[in-house]
């Protein structure tokens, strides 16, 4: 712990230091306890679970929907027209770490974004006391771990820049995201008007074609300085997030649907033999 400690002292020395005062800035701790919280309910929480009847969060998952359907919308907006007054370019943007007005509510606008990242660790523990088990996939852990644990980092060393590109479009998709959410608590009556969120994941997987294509072209623009091992990391983990997408896309999609076609097709040709 003490080499740890002293490696994270290393670490703060090189953090912005805009940022270093603000909840979870100062030290990589609090955030990796979280983490290991959440990862610990995760294995646990459903043996907890097994012999006690799922809770009725109809109200709360209402009410917590709602609130991150405003808190996305308020980033979106916030982080779309920051970058569009403060000159933000798509081509390749070096963090600003001056405290010109729209490097500072970029900077706060990602922070927002990674205690967002915290708050929806509740969509897993919502499914623990739910019992619904069968949500909480390979898919939803790792993007549920990976992302507080990466704009952690991001926002303490990197705030602007490039990266404000993901944030701002994953902010769009996650509007529609917990709008859906919010229906589907209102229970069963309103399953029938919930039949786009086929669409839906093909706009979550559009979204991650966005962000790979843009930092894989600033990550080949020679003139572009921005770190490369951070547009890497990028590249490398919403990659992962892609595929996991896609297959779950095929499995829930495609496969049923073949599954499915290939049923219809065998019933006719048994009443065609009869």
């Amino acid at each position: 712990m003490e080499y740890i400690s002293g490696i994270d002292d290393k670490i703060i020395q090189a953090t912005d230091s805009r940022v270093k005062n603000w909840l979870f800035m100062e030290s990589v701790f609090p955030t990796l306890s979280i983490l290991t919280t959440y990862y610990f309910c995760i294995i646990y929480g459903p043996k907890f679970m097994e012999n006690r009847k799922p809770f009725n969060l109809k109200a709360v998952l209402l009410l917590y929907n709602i609130a991150m359907i405003i808190l996305s919308t308020y980033l979106f907006f916030e982080l779309l027209i920051v970058s569009i007054q403060g000159g933000y370019s798509l081509d390749c943007q070096l963090p600003d770490y001056s405290d010109n007005p729209f490097a500072m509510r970029m900077a706060r606008g990602q922070w927002l974004y990674f205690i967002t990242k915290l708050i929806e660790l509740l969509d897993t523990i919502f499914f623990v006391l739910r019992k619904k088990n069968n949500q909480i996939s390979t898919l939803h852990v790792f993007h549920h771990l990976i992302m507080p644990f990466s704009w952690h980092f991001i926002v303490r060393y990197f705030g602007g820049g490039s990266v404000f590109f993901l944030p701002m479009i994953n902010s769009f998709v996650h509007i529609l995201m917990y709008g859906y959410y919010c229906l589907s608590a209102l229970g069963p009556a309103i399953q029938p008007y919930l039949w786009w969120k086929k669409y839906l994941t093909k706009i979550q997987m559009t979204q991650f074609a966005m962000i790979i294509t843009h930092a894989g072209y600033n990550l080949f623009n020679p003139s572009c300085r921005f770190p490369r091992f951070v547009i890497i990391y990028c590249i490398i983990t919403t990659g992962i997030v892609a595929v996991l997408f896609g297959n779950f896309y095929y499995q829930s999609y495609i496969k049923i649907n073949s599954k499915h076609s290939s049923n219809n097709n065998n019933h006719t040709k048994s009443k065609k033999r009869q």
